[in-house]
């Protein structure tokens, strides 16, 4: 199971289908409150919010659902894989544009952190869907509707989940061919 706010603006749209803007959460967090401010200030423009927990944490097969039967051998996180959980982002989106309340082309990501890096694979993504085993296909909903990011904004992110988790200094652009197994002094 996925663990998912889902607000909407309090006037109504002329034909019920929100513009939505999904707001990710950091490393190890949960999905954020619709009372917060990014949500609140979403809301207060017009725009539907969408937030979720990524899996294997919190009520999304955490560590605190691990025994749960939904949960058992699905509870743990694969490092924002565009095939697990980029499109579980996905489908509960689709999901949202099938029961006709979120419009499926006007769809924005923002989030701080893993949430930029959630933001920056959707967009990535754009109008298609990576499966598990790599593969591209076209997003769609699970009733078939096409799905497309219109925006992203990333905040404070990584670009490179291997140099965020174990940085070296290979990527410093301001030193041409340096031997990084010594130090900037040379010793």
């Amino acid at each position: 199971p996925l663990d998912v706010n889902v607000g909407f603006p309090p006037e109504a749209t002329p034909d019920g289908a929100w513009p939505v803007i999904g707001i990710y959460h950091g490393w190890g967090g949960s999905k954020l409150a619709l009372n917060g401010a990014d949500a609140q200030r979403a809301l207060t423009r017009g725009y539907a919010v969408f937030t979720m927990t990524d899996r294997g944490w919190g009520g999304s097969c955490g560590a605190t659902m691990r025994t749960d039967p939904r949960c058992v051998g699905k509870g743990y996180i694969h490092l924002m894989h565009d095939g697990y959980e980029v499109r579980d982002a996905q489908y509960a989106l689709g999901q949202l544009a099938d029961d006709g309340v979120i419009a499926p082309q006007k769809i924005g990501a923002t989030g701080g952190s893993n949430g930029g890096g959630m933001a920056i694979a959707l967009g990535a993504l754009r109008n298609r869907t990576q499966l598990p085993d790599g593969s591209l296909v076209p997003w769609t909903s699970p009733l078939g509707k096409p799905m497309s990011i219109a925006a992203t904004v990333p905040e404070y992110t990584w670009s490179d989940i291997a140099y965020a988790l174990t940085p070296n200094g290979s990527n410093l652009d301001y030193v041409a061919k340096f031997d990084y197994t010594v130090t900037l002094d040379g010793s």
